[in-house]
């Protein structure tokens, strides 16, 4: 719920704008087909078929170039938060 009321840009819980319920609508069509893109991109970026991880700079670029337009504040964060990490993301 509270996903719903940040992506809606609530005021007061429980409130709504109808004005937000076609953002919603946009949004949740692009979150159910999500779950496919992000594993055809990332094992697209494995380059060795031992591979279980692909490397931060990688997935920040990926990042950029396929969720930044869209929601260009979190996806900031998100690219900010994982160079501060020294490990690489799982395929999980």
């Amino acid at each position: 719920m509270l996903v719903l009321a940040w992506i809606m840009n609530a005021e007061k819980q429980g409130y709504f704008s109808r004005c937000r319920v076609p953002r919603v609508l946009q949004l949740l069509k692009f979150a159910a087909g999500f779950e496919d893109f992000y594993s055809y991109a990332f094992n697209f970026n494995l380059t060795e078929e031992w591979q279980r991880t692909v490397d931060i700079d990688s997935i920040c670029k990926l990042l950029a170039l396929v969720l930044q337009p869209r929601f260009p504040d979190p996806v900031d964060l998100l690219i900010q938060y994982l160079k501060g990490k020294r490990f690489a993301c799982p395929v999980d």
